[in-house]
C-alpha cells in the first residue's frame, strides 16, 4: 500500500505536513486532514469504478472509468479537496464556532451526477410560473387564514406569525414592495408503466422554499469544482452538459434591484443571520457576490434576530427602520428559518418591528405561511392552482405546475375524516412520507416507514393538522464517489439526486403587480440511496452538480 498524508492547516506543523509511505497491502489509501477534519479515501485497485450512462446521440458519460490508475485518482481527489478548501466550499464545525479558522470541507461528489436533460429543462421552464403562483397566494390573506385555520389552533409558531401578519395588515402595509427568493426542489420518480420492461422516470416536486433559501454560494462553487474535475480527468464539457450556474449572481442582482427600489442611496442592507451557522461560508460567498454586483455602493450589516432587538429601532413618526447609529435600513434579507423554528419572545418582537417598518422585506413574514407544506398539499387539490391562474392565456402555466405534483393528502381537525387516511398510511407506510408543515433543520423531521405508524399513534386529531402525508417517490439510482470530512470516502456507491431550481421575484403586496421575475441557477444534492434524508450539514447529503444526459 502507498499511503500519503497531506497536512492542510491554517497553522501548519511539521508533523501535519509530513509525508510517509507504507507497504502493507495491495490497496491504496489517501488521508487528507486539517487536524480536524480528516478525509480517508480507500481505493481498491481491483474495484471497477465505471459509471456508465449512454446518451441518445451516442456519447457516453463514463468519467470514473477514464481514471486508469490509483495515482491519477489520488491526484484528482487531492486537487478537488484543495480547490474546495481554497474556494470556500466549507462548513463551520458545531463544536468550534468560537475558534478562528476551524472548518471542514462540505461533503461533495467527486464527479457530477447524471440527470435527464429534458426533465431538467422542465423544472427550469416552470419556475417563473411557480413564483407567480406563490406570490399571488401570499397576497391573498383570506386564503392563507382559511388553509391554516386548524393549524393556528395548535401550532404556537404559526399562531404567533399570523398574529404579527394580522397586526401589520390592520395598521396598513407601510412597505408594499417585497422580494422573495424561491427554490423549488424535485426528484426523479419511476412512472407506473405497464407492458414494458424499460423504466421511465418523471419529475416530481418535493417542496418549495421561499423564506430562508440556502445553497446560494455552494451551488455556484460546486459547478466550478466539477467542471475542473472533469477537465483534469480529460473530459471537456460544454454548458449543454454542465449548465451555467450563477444563482449567487441572480440573487445579488435581485437584492440590489430591491435596494434601488427603496430610493435612498445612503440606506443600508441588513443580512438577517444566525450567530452560529454551520453554513456561514455559503452565506459569505453570496455576501461577497452582492458586494461585487453592487460595486460596493451598499453598506451591509449582519445581525441576528436577537441583535435586531438591540440595534434596530422603529421611528415612531415615519416608521423607518434605523440602526442604532441612525442609518436607515433599506432591505432586510432573511437567512434564518421561519416555520420550523422556535423563536423567543424577543425574536418575535424583532420580527414585528421589521414587518411594521418601511424597510423592504426579503421576504415578508407572510411568505412563511404561503410556503408551508400545508399550502403545498392544498394546491394539489383539483382546481386550486387554477384558482390563481384564471386568465385563459395562463392555463398552460397551471398545467405545467400541476404536472410536477406528487400525491399529497392533508389531515383535518375532525378525527373521523382522518381515519381512512391514517389506515392507508398504517397499512403501507413504505409508500408515504409524513411531513410537518414547518419542516426545518433540527426542529422538525420527516417520518418514514415504520416510524409513520408510531408517530400517528402519538398524535391527537388537532395535532395531526400540523402534518401532511406525501407519496414516497421511487427515484432513479446512479453511482458516484463521495468525499466527506471525517468519514472514509466511498467509491462507486449508489446515490439518488435532488434538483433545486432558483428564481427571484419583486412585487407589490398591495396591488399584486410583479415588478421583477427571474430564473437563474440551480442546486443539486445527492444522498446515499440507502438514506431517507440527505442533509449537507449532517453529512448524509453531498453538494453535487447535474451532468445532463439524454436518457
Amino acid at each position: 500500500m502507498h499511503s500519503k498524508q497531506i497536512g492542510i492547516n491554517a497553522h501548519p506543523t511539521n508533523e501535519a505536513a509530513g509525508i510517509r509511505h507504507d507497504e502493507q497491502s495491495e490497496n491504496s489509501t489517501i488521508t487528507i486532514f486539517e487536524n480536524e477534519p480528516c478525509i480517508t479515501i480507500s481505493l481498491d485497485n481491483n474495484v471497477g469504478m465505471s459509471v456508465n450512462h449512454q446518451t441518445q446521440n451516442g456519447n457516453v458519460y463514463d468519467i470514473p472509468s477514464l481514471v486508469k490508475n490509483v495515482n491519477e485518482m489520488q491526484e484528482l481527489i487531492e486537487d478537488a479537496v484543495d480547490w474546495a478548501l481554497s474556494n470556500g466550499l466549507l462548513l463551520r464545525t458545531r463544536d468550534h464556532f468560537d475558534k478562528t479558522g476551524v472548518s471542514q470541507i462540505a461533503p461533495f461528489t467527486l464527479f457530477p451526477t447524471p440527470f435527464p436533460r429534458q426533465l431538467f429543462q422542465q423544472a427550469v421552464d416552470v419556475q417563473k410560473a411557480m413564483q407567480m403562483l406563490y406570490f399571488r397566494i401570499t397576497t391573498d390573506l383570506d386564503f392563507l387564514r382559511k388553509v391554516h385555520e386548524d393549524v393556528i389552533k395548535t401550532d404556537p409558531v404559526v399562531q404567533s406569525f399570523m398574529g404579527i401578519i394580522e397586526k401589520v395588515y390592520e395598521e396598513g402595509i407601510r412597505q408594499p414592495i417585497t422580494l422573495f427568493l424561491q427554490r423549488a426542489d424535485y426528484m426523479l420518480h419511476l412512472k407506473n408503466g405497464e407492458g414494458t420492461n424499460e423504466k421511465e422516470y418523471e419529475l416530481k416536486q418535493i417542496e418549495v422554499n421561499g423564506c430562508a433559501v440556502g445553497g446560494i454560494g455552494f451551488n455556484t462553487r460546486a459547478t466550478e469544482l466539477h467542471r475542473r474535475v472533469l477537465k483534469k480527468a480529460g473530459i471537456y464539457t460544454s454548458i449543454r452538459d454542465v449548465p451555467d450556474n450563477r444563482v449567487d449572481q441572480m440573487t445579488a442582482e435581485a437584492l440590489y434591484e430591491a435596494w434601488k427600489q427603496f430610493g435612498n442611496s445612503k440606506a443600508v442592507l441588513v443580512f438577517l443571520v444566525y450567530k452560529k451557522d454551520v453554513l456561514q461560508f455559503d452565506r459569505r460567498i453570496f455576501e461577497y457576490e452582492f458586494e461585487r454586483v453592487s460595486r460596493d455602493e451598499v453598506d451591509v450589516v449582519r445581525l441576528s434576530l436577537e441583535e435586531c432587538s438591540e440595534k434596530l429601532k422603529l421611528d415612531p413618526v415615519d416608521f423607518s427602520l434605523r440602526l442604532d447609529d441612525g442609518r436607515v435600513v433599506a432591505v432586510v434579507f432573511n437567512q434564518v428559518l421561519m416555520l420550523g423554528s422556535s423563536p423567543t419572545r424577543m425574536e418575535l418582537d424583532a420580527r414585528l418591528m421589521i414587518e411594521r417598518s418601511t424597510a423592504i422585506k426579503a421576504p415578508s413574514l407572510v411568505f412563511a405561511l404561503s410556503h408551508s407544506k400545508k399550502i403545498q398539499q392544498v394546491l394539489a387539490r383539483p382546481g386550486m392552482v387554477e384558482h390563481f391562474f384564471r386568465e385563459p392565456n395562463e392555463a398552460h402555466m397551471a398545467a405545467q405546475i400541476r404536472k410536477t405534483f406528487a400525491g399529497l393528502w392533508g389531515f383535518e381537525a375532525d378525527q373521523t375524516k382522518n381515519n381512512e387516511l391514517i389506515q392507508m398510511a398504517i397499512k403501507n407506510p413504505e409508500r408515504f412520507v409524513l411531513k410537518p408543515i414547518g419542516e426545518g433543520c433540527g426542529a422538525h423531521f420527516n417520518y418514514f416507514d415504520d416510524n409513520i405508524p408510531k408517530k400517528l399513534a402519538e398524535l391527537s386529531a388537532t395535532e395531526l393538522t400540523e402534518f401532511i402525508l406525501m407519496e414516497k417517490l421511487e427515484p432513479k439510482v446512479y453511482k458516484n464517489h463521495l468525499v466527506r470530512a471525517l468519514h472514509p470516502t466511498v467509491f462507486n456507491t449508489e446515490v439518488t439526486a435532488e434538483l433545486g431550481i432558483y428564481g427571484s421575484l419583486i412585487g407589490d403586496m398591495t396591488t399584486g403587480q410583479i415588478l421583477y421575475n427571474e430564473q437563474k441557477g440551480h442546486g443539486f444534492k445527492t444522498k446515499l440511496a440507502t438514506e431517507n434524508e440527505g442533509g449537507i450539514c449532517s453529512g448524509t447529503g453531498m453538494v453535487d452538480t447535474p451532468y445532463l444526459v439524454d436518457n
